[in-house]
């Protein structure tokens, strides 16, 4: 008996956020998901287990984020936020919600990124 294939999901990425790549190939065959953000769950998960391409693609998108529309850049900013919640990039303060300092978070996850052994 296969396990549910959205149970077989979850726990490849709870596998990834423990740093094990047993979930790897759904991961993987995840980044083929049609929407942004699955798409962008799987890279983070990818992204914490030094991926290339989770790297790759998070790096991508960081580096075009001003031609995202809206909400798929809040998607990504709320993945690079729990990304950096995960592996230990920094996260700048935030005083008031107007003054989220997006840029400064999107340079963090991007010098992470290339600092990554995965990502070269």
């Amino acid at each position: 008996h296969d396990p549910d294939p959205d149970l077989r999901y979850i726990a490849a990425l709870r596998l990834a956020n423990l740093h094990s790549d047993a979930g790897l190939p759904l991961l993987l065959e995840g980044m083929q998901r049609e929407s942004l953000f699955g798409k962008l769950t799987n890279a983070c998960a990818l992204a914490i287990l030094n991926h290339p391409r989770g790297l790759h693609f998070l790096h991508s998108l960081i580096a075009t984020h001003h031609t995202l529309s809206k909400q798929d850049r809040t998607r990504l900013l709320f993945h690079i936020c729990g990304l950096g919640e995960q592996v230990g990039f920094e996260l700048p303060p935030c005083d008031r919600p107007e003054d989220l300092p997006v840029e400064t978070i999107f340079q963090n996850a991007s010098d992470w990124i290339e600092g990554c052994s995965g990502f070269h």
